[in-house]
């Protein structure tokens, strides 16, 4: 689940980044137990992933199997 944006100003790419490096560390965390993820946005305005466009776009970048 995405978090608070900590800073209003931060460019989407950063945010991107962010959770795409987070994603795929606990992705291969996961994978040795089997285990699949799952990654949700948040419609309120004050998260950093607020939309299902923008967490799809982050998914596809993560780039692993377990992760959806």
């Amino acid at each position: 689940m995405p978090s608070p944006t900590p800073d209003r100003e931060m460019p989407w790419a950063d945010v991107v980044a962010e959770y795409v490096k987070v994603l795929r560390d606990l992705g291969d965390i996961a994978s040795g137990y089997r285990i699949k993820l799952s990654f949700e946005f948040l419609g309120f305005g004050w998260c950093s992933v607020r939309t299902p466009r923008a967490a799809f776009e982050i998914v596809q970048k993560v780039d692993r199997d377990n992760v959806a």
